[in-house]
């Protein structure tokens, strides 16, 4: 039969999987520690766990990471300490909120940039 013939036809139905990307953390600020940085958790519900990488504005400087866990449901703020900083150094911050698809794939939001 022609197509836009006056017959419905059956077709298989189609299926699919995706996850979006969670939405970012937000209100990054230094914590009352040294070394210390803070932040509100993603409002997206599904995150498992945060990563901060950070590196010195120093041209050639390697980036260090941290990921961790996602915090107790009933906190709302998140703090980590940064490691082998060097005093008087100006630092680049990204903080991602990272999810898990269905296959374990590990999918991260945009950046909050400290």
């Amino acid at each position: 039969m022609p197509v836009g013939s006056d017959k419905e036809v059956t077709s298989v139905p189609l299926t699919g999987y995706f996850t979006t990307k969670p939405l970012p953390p937000t209100n990054f600020q230094l914590g009352p520690e040294q070394n210390e940085v803070r932040f509100v958790k993603s409002a997206s519900g599904n995150v498992r766990e945060y990563k901060v990488r950070y590196k010195s504005s120093e041209e050639g400087s390697k980036a260090e990471e941290i990921i961790f866990p996602l915090p107790a449901a009933s906190k709302t703020t998140c703090s980590v300490k940064l490691e082998g900083l060097t005093p008087s150094m100006q630092y680049k911050i990204n903080i991602t909120a990272i999810v898990e698809d269905t296959k374990q794939a590990k999918i991260e939001s945009k950046a909050l940039h400290g």
